[in-house]
């Protein structure tokens, strides 16, 4: 398992409150790119297989990659 913490102010290091709406956008924008991620407050939990492959590792970042950038567009 990875972690990923999403936060609101990157020189404050703040984390988004819980239940902000950017969360939610991240988690649909992924899941819509074709990653399924699991949000645990205001962090991206990854549970990839463990006989995960460079194809579906790449798709996975490329995902997460496009909904970060359509949530602070």
């Amino acid at each position: 398992m990875a972690g990923i913490e999403l936060v609101a102010d990157r020189a404050k290091r703040t984390p988004f409150p819980r239940g902000a709406p950017e969360l939610a956008r991240v988690h649909r924008e992924a899941y819509q790119r074709g990653a399924m991620i699991r949000l645990s407050g205001a962090t991206i939990i990854l549970s990839p297989a463990l006989t995960i492959g460079r194809s579906q590792i790449d798709l996975l970042c490329d995902a997460l990659e496009g909904a970060f950038a359509a949530v602070e567009a």
